[in-house]
């Protein structure tokens, strides 16, 4: 089997919402998505997509899929595209860097796998664990009351997880993680992300005006062969479920923003 020919469409995918908003006055009104087709010779053809939050979310941003797919396209015709490891070997050598350029890619040529062994891919990565899973709702970062009114309203459509975008005024989060609190029920589990809006100091502030308890100082963090200080938060994930006798408080996850020596 071979690869005669890589398609490349651009589709705008609007929002439900409007526009989708989070720290830092981040936000977007549509979400530009690639989808790309792989044409083999002996007619199958896989799908895979590439769509970025916007070029300001993660390092990748959705015409650079279309202009790197442009440049590393030619190098692939007439390879096979169910020897994966191979195929993705000589992507990292014909065009280097850029990972999000070569998933829809990759991700097509699994569907052809697929598609030729007669299994879902799920089987094809190592099994099935179960026939679904809980889904969760993104929140929009807007006024308190607003928020906590589209939690509810996404509740009523069968949602029970959700995850607020916060990392503004701590005071103002306070509010709008109160204020959508007041609006669950049990077994509701709730998610604020500040997306790298936060300061150290002002995620602690954050912690205690929840009255969460947490071990977070200038600690000295080890990477590699060099020693860093801790001087800021990229997320800070505060995790709460529903119980019959109240809100219990489940964990705080958090990643490092940024390091100094």
């Amino acid at each position: 089997m071979k690869i005669e020919r890589i398609l490349v469409y651009q589709v705008d995918l609007p929002l439900h919402e409007g526009t989708y908003s989070w720290s830092g006055g981040k936000s977007v009104d549509v979400f530009d998505s690639n989808i790309v087709a792989i044409e083999t010779d002996t007619g199958h053809v896989g799908y895979g997509e590439c769509c970025p939050l916007g070029p300001f979310y993660l390092p990748a941003y959705a015409a650079g899929v279309r202009s790197g797919i442009k440049e590393l396209g030619p190098h692939l015709i007439g390879m096979d595209p169910t020897r994966l490891l191979p195929l993705n070997r000589f992507m990292d050598r014909a065009l280097k860097g850029h990972a999000y350029v070569k998933s829809p890619i990759d991700i097509a040529c699994w569907d052809i796998l697929g598609q030729v062994s007669g299994q879902p891919i799920c089987e094809l990565l190592g099994g099935r664990y179960g026939e679904d899973f809980v889904l969760y709702r993104a929140i929009s970062q807007q006024e308190p009351e607003a928020m906590a009114d589209n939690v509810a309203g996404y509740r009523s459509e069968g949602y029970r997880r959700f995850q607020l975008k916060v990392g503004g005024d701590p005071n103002v989060d306070i509010e709008r993680i109160r204020q959508v609190a007041d609006r669950l029920e049990d077994g509701d589990k709730l998610v604020a992300d500040a997306n790298t809006g936060w300061l150290m100091h002002e995620a602690d502030v954050l912690c205690v005006l929840c009255r969460i308890s947490t071990c977070i100082s200038n600690s000295r963090v080890r990477r590699t062969t060099s020693v860093y200080r801790f001087v800021g938060v990229q997320a800070i994930h505060l995790y709460w479920t529903r119980t019959s006798t109240g809100w219990m408080f489940l964990c705080v996850v958090m990643q490092i923003r940024r390091w100094t020596w």
